[in-house]
């Protein structure tokens, strides 16, 4: 089972920082297929907190979040699944 540690730490200070939802946005996904890249180890990036209290947003850094960007794009499309369209 996915478990999200509840002591994660700050950010790096000064360093440019994207939510869940933004890193999302970022890669040209849903947040759903996001989290499902991530439980599967697709995504697999350092998380931060700016407070380490379970509830407040979970941040990846932007540079990072980029280059994971632009291996995709590199690896090219996903193909879309005809037995599922708009997925």
């Amino acid at each position: 089972a996915y478990t999200l540690p509840p002591d994660l730490p700050p950010p790096p200070e000064g360093a440019p920082v994207l939510t869940r939802e933004e890193s999302a946005e970022l890669l040209g996904v849903s947040d759903g297929t996001f989290g499902v890249w991530e439980r599967g180890g697709r995504i697999n990036l350092p998380r931060y907190r700016h407070r380490p209290v379970t509830g407040t947003p979970i941040l990846y850094l932007r540079s990072q979040m980029e280059r994971l960007r632009d291996a995709f794009a590199a690896q090219g499309q996903p193909t879309p699944d005809p037995a599922r369209p708009g997925v």
